[in-house]
């Protein structure tokens, strides 16, 4: 990227340094999907505006930074650059191994006067943990969007008697931001408890791209389960609500599709060969839009609790919200941040014979399920992507 790329007509200009632990695959997961439109669309709407992307994949992983750019304009791109390093085979964690490769990466162009220059940071303390490790990052102001809670995912895997002292270390790192984004409200609320001061910038959709005509509820009226297939996403409780239906006698009323990877792939493909439901693999998010298309009812079933779940708004969600779909969720804080009874299913968390009572109501009230559906649609527009670039550019990208 040339210096006299980033000029514009008596604009300040902005250059961020971004830091996300990911390979940044279409297929990846929230963040990636976030990647995919909030950046491009960043760079397209802020002229002024610089990217600089540093992440991770590994050593047997495709590259994916001529993908993640195809998504950009021609002139967006002469503002961008990304930086995938490449991990070799180690027992390390990830993290560790890109602290090496940001070592050892070249240094970029020196400031100049008329600069803003901001790290970001998106995911968890451990991105803001690289820029505090790194001068060039830490001497800029200090951004961290985060994505998750991090302890909470990260609980079974430490000792309980080490918990407090991890969570010290967490808001300890934590309070060496400038600014602490959340992309939800129960991320925020839970690290303002802990004293820290937190401001809210949901996840977008582009609305446009999600539009597509109502569900049409014909028999069999067809179900998805879209996402991670790991048991902090309810893949367990979906599996175990479908033989319920089929118990119960409704099987024929029903066809149910799971679209995703992960550790419960191989029981997804067993129920698939007995012709319980239809198993279609990951699939990037381009694809996930088409297949909507002939869906009726999207189940949302990520737990939420101090111990497993997920934290902030859900990318999948939003889009099905968007998509018109009849959604059926957990009753829990995660999906509460935008849905209420008037516009979803709520049915207890865990609860899969409540999923299974629900799944055959909608099908014995469909009018009142296709209202609800509109109302969704409803909502999800003052989630548009442009009004997250707006809030983003308000909150940041401004001197301090």
């Amino acid at each position: 990227m040339e210096e006299t790329d980033r000029k514009t007509d008596g604009e300040e200009q902005v250059v961020v340094d971004l830091i996300m632990l990911s390979s940044f695959s279409r297929a990846g997961g929230g963040r990636e999907t976030w990647a995919y439109n909030f950046l491009p669309r960043l760079l397209q709407e802020k002229p002024a505006v610089a990217l600089y992307i540093y992440g991770l994949k590994s050593n047997d992983e495709a590259d994916h930074s001529s993908e993640f750019c195809s998504y950009f304009t021609d002139s967006s791109r002469r503002r961008l650059s990304v930086k995938i390093f490449n991990a070799a085979k180690s027992r390390l964690p990830r993290v560790f191994l890109m602290v090496g490769c940001l070592l050892r990466a070249q240094p970029r162009a020196n400031a100049m006067a008329d600069e803003l220059r901001i790290s970001l940071g998106v995911g968890s303390v451990i991105e803001l943990a690289m820029i505090l490790l790194f001068r060039k990052f830490r001497i800029q102001r200090r951004v961290l969007w985060l994505r998750g809670i991090y302890l909470h995912e990260k609980a079974p895997r430490i000792p309980s008697f080490l918990v407090p002292l991890a969570q010290k270390m967490e808001i300890f790192i934590l309070s060496k931001a400038h600014v602490i984004l959340a992309n939800g409200d129960d991320i925020a609320e839970h690290y303002r408890t802990l004293g820290l001061q937190v401001t809210v910038v949901k996840n977008g959709v582009d609305l446009a791209r999600w539009q597509m005509r109502p569900p049409t509820l014909k028999t069999p009226i067809k179900v998805a389960f879209v996402g991670r297939l790991s048991k902090v996403k309810g893949i367990e409780e979906f599996f175990r609500s479908i033989e319920l239906v089929r118990a119960r006698g409704e099987a024929s009323n029903f066809e149910f599709h799971v679209m995703g990877d992960g550790e419960y792939a191989s029981r997804a493909s067993e129920l698939a060969n007995l012709g319980h439901l239809k198993y279609h693999g990951a699939k990037p998010n381009d694809e996930i839009a088409e297949f909507l298309r002939n869906i009726d009812v999207c189940v949302a079933l990520t737990f939420s609790s101090p111990t497993l779940g997920g934290g902030g708004t859900s990318n999948a969600l939003m889009e099905q919200m968007a998509a018109g779909k009849i959604i059926v969720a957990w009753d829990n804080p995660h999906f509460k941040q935008l849905l209420e009874d008037d516009i979803a299913y709520l049915v207890g968390q865990g609860r899969s014979d409540e999923l299974a009572d629900t799944l055959v109501r909608i099908y014995g009230e469909r009018e009142i399920a296709l209202a609800k559906a509109l109302g969704g649609v409803e909502v999800i527009k003052t989630y548009s992507l442009q009004a997250q670039v707006d809030r983003f550019a308000d909150i940041i990208l401004a001197k301090y």
